[in-house]
């Protein structure tokens, strides 16, 4: 596991970012939610929901400040990757990694929310289960892998925004859904399945790109 932290720390602008990827923006998104429970007059229901957008917004913008242009075609933040005969081997691990950190990130954060949010108290109405928690966990997961998949093939921020401000609107109407009738093993096994199987897509289809550039395809 160590060599897959290494390859994906690779990628990191600097040493400061673990920091705030693994420290500061998890305590700044929770801390965030919990201020708006105690002093908002929000159901419990709406404020798990203010905190899966918020957790699909930083995760997006995250991995624009990490991976952005991975897939591009001309990426010059790689050339020196390519220089390696392991390059193949050390993204691979690196973009494993970023799905297994983005999983576990965001379930931490969700979890310790959500039992936080109990401890804190609220009105009780629309309360939230745990099954619907995981399938709200496993859609935010689904939901960027997908986009990530678009953003990494361009280093333009502002079609990056673009593109996250379009998805939200819809990522937006369909969870309250998914929460609703996926929140059982049947519909949590689907949205797993479709998330590894994005993932492991996202994967491949980044290696292919990077490895046709060698070749100007």
């Amino acid at each position: 596991m160590k060599e897959y932290v290494k390859a994906y720390n690779m990628f990191l602008p600097g040493r400061y970012m673990k920091y705030i990827l693994y420290l500061f923006m998890p305590v700044l998104v929770i801390g965030f939610c919990l201020i708006c429970n105690a002093f908002l007059p929000l159901s419990d229901s709406v404020v798990i929901m203010l905190l899966a957008l918020y957790v699909f917004w930083v995760e997006i913008m995250l991995d624009t400040w990490v991976l952005r242009g991975i897939a591009k075609k001309k990426n010059n933040n790689l050339e020196y990757l390519k220089t390696s005969a392991k390059w193949k081997k050390l993204i691979k691990k690196g973009l494993i990694f970023d799905s297994v950190r983005r999983f576990f990130s965001v379930t931490i954060m969700t979890l310790v929310f959500f039992f936080l949010m109990q401890m804190q108290g609220g009105n009780g109405e629309g309360s939230v289960t745990i099954p619907s928690v995981i399938a709200m966990i496993l859609s935010i997961c689904l939901w960027v892998t997908l986009l990530c998949g678009i953003t990494r093939n361009t280093e333009n921020i502002y079609v990056t925004m673009m593109v996250v401000y379009v998805a939200f609107i819809p990522f937006f109407m369909i969870l309250p859904l998914t929460m609703e009738y996926m929140g059982n093993v049947i519909g949590i096994c689907i949205l797993a399945v479709l998330f590894v199987a994005v993932a492991v897509f996202n994967i491949f289809h980044i290696i292919k790109k990077i490895g046709g550039s060698f070749y100007d395809e």
